[in-house]
């Protein structure tokens, strides 16, 4: 291409470039065509990658000593390939998307357990006319890391269960949630709070809502993520004494010490769980203003969970460091001694407890636990269905509405304690 001037006169222009031939020029028409195809390619390829490597049956690990066979015939959910959410797949989307539920209204009666230190909790009672002399199941729900009976997976669990109870087994349920020291609207009276490895307030009130309720009725519990740990590590500290009939454990870290690791990985989860530590801590200054060695100005500096558990939590419970608490809380070493059913379900894609915290082993070798793990889910996510908003139910909410009739029918063992129990000392 060159250009020349004569005398600044015009400027020309001259071009060995061809014409371009606008018969080759694709239309509007075409072009939506060949997007399209393009699109409806892509869309069958990822089917068959859903098809074939995302929807997937969840795999079973239990003791060939076990019942788990009959509680798999009572069960078929547990049979069944897990759909995801086609678009929420991502172990990240599927965690996120959880938050995206509703939260039901529903009137709880609340109850304050006061405790001998002078602090106190809350149990909240959904009993829908249920009396505390009718022989019905009891489901008791452990939320998660500052959860309680606001949380939303709490409530959709509390309602799909009493819904698929009465629907399909005619049955009536009677559902308490716990809440901890210091969160979802109960005070913290002494400079004592919760933590993931303290089952002292677990162990009184399961003790205290097995005196409320008749002798003999089912009576099981659930915990999500933390509040499975707590469950777990309470069973296994039990053992045969345990007043539960049952328990599942949903999304639990078991090991504090990998889940820690794993956490301090991924900076997003890392940020948004220790912001929550940090405001329910601070919301409760007051009650440690006679512990010197706990400093509020270190705490709302902190960046990361494991740097909270230092400058708090294990000061808070008598540790010597995060690790030393890590080691003391995690419920994977009490697996071998729980003597009750336990369902345990678990995401591999879980993204703060790597697969390597799930120990196997442990539940296969004892006859009590089984492991349901999938291969997707993310951390208490579990969607399905197009549209995992609003009302939706999660796929863990149907197992373990399942579960609870299948136990609540005296099936994975034996109907326990038949006799009231004398309440332990206050902790």
């Amino acid at each position: 291409m060159e250009f020349s001037s004569f005398g600044g006169g015009d400027i020309s222009l001259a071009s060995d470039v061809p014409a371009v031939d606008p018969s080759n020029i694709p239309s509007p028409t075409e072009l939506w065509i060949s997007g399209g195809m393009s699109l409806l390619a892509f869309a069958g390829l990822y089917a068959l990658h859903y098809w074939h490597k995302v929807a997937q049956p969840p795999r079973i690990t239990c003791s060939p000593e076990s019942r788990c066979t009959q509680i798999l015939e009572a069960c078929p959910t547990l049979r069944k390939a897990y759909y995801p959410t086609w678009w929420a797949s991502n172990a990240h989307l599927a965690t996120f998307v959880g938050l995206l539920r509703s939260v039901p209204q529903i009137t709880f009666e609340r109850e304050i357990i006061e405790f001998g230190d002078g602090g106190c909790l809350a149990l909240d009672w959904l009993r829908d006319g249920i009396s505390d002399a009718d022989p019905v199941p009891t489901l008791f729900v452990l939320s998660g890391l500052n959860g309680g009976s606001d949380s939303n997976y709490v409530r959709h669990l509390v309602m799909y269960t009493k819904r698929y109870m009465l629907q399909t087994h005619g049955t009536k349920l009677r559902c308490v949630v716990m809440n901890n020291r210091g969160v979802s609207g109960v005070p913290l009276r002494t400079a004592k709070g919760y933590s993931g490895g303290y089952t002292d307030d677990a162990r009184f009130v399961i003790r205290h809502i097995r005196n409320k309720i008749p002798a003999g009725s089912p009576f099981i519990a659930v915990g999500y993520s933390l509040g499975a740990n707590i469950l777990v590590k309470y069973m296994g500290q039990e053992g045969a004494d345990t007043p539960l009939t049952a328990g599942v454990s949903v999304c639990n870290p078991f090991d504090f010490v990998a889940s820690s690791k794993t956490i301090k990985g991924r900076p997003l989860y890392d940020y948004v769980m220790t912001r929550g530590c940090i405001q329910t801590a601070s919301s409760h200054e007051g009650a440690f203003k006679d512990r010197k060695d706990i400093s509020f100005d270190d705490v709302r500096k902190v960046k990361r969970l494991y740097d909270f558990d230092t400058h708090f939590t294990s000061k808070v419970f008598g540790f010597e460091s995060a690790d030393h608490y890590y080691r003391d809380a995690s419920s994977n070493q009490h697996i071998k001694n729980v003597k009750v059913p336990l369902l345990v379900v678990h995401a591999y894609d879980d993204p703060i407890v790597p697969p390597h915290a799930v120990p196997i082993t442990e539940i296969e070798k004892n006859p009590n636990t089984m492991l349901v793990s999938f291969s997707r889910g993310g951390h208490v996510g579990f969607p399905t269905g197009l549209l995992p908003f609003g009302n939706a139910v999660s796929w863990t909410d149907i197992i373990i509405a399942e579960y609870v009739a299948a136990i609540a029918k005296g099936l994975g063992g034996e109907n326990r304690n038949q006799q009231q129990i004398k309440t332990s000392p206050t902790p």
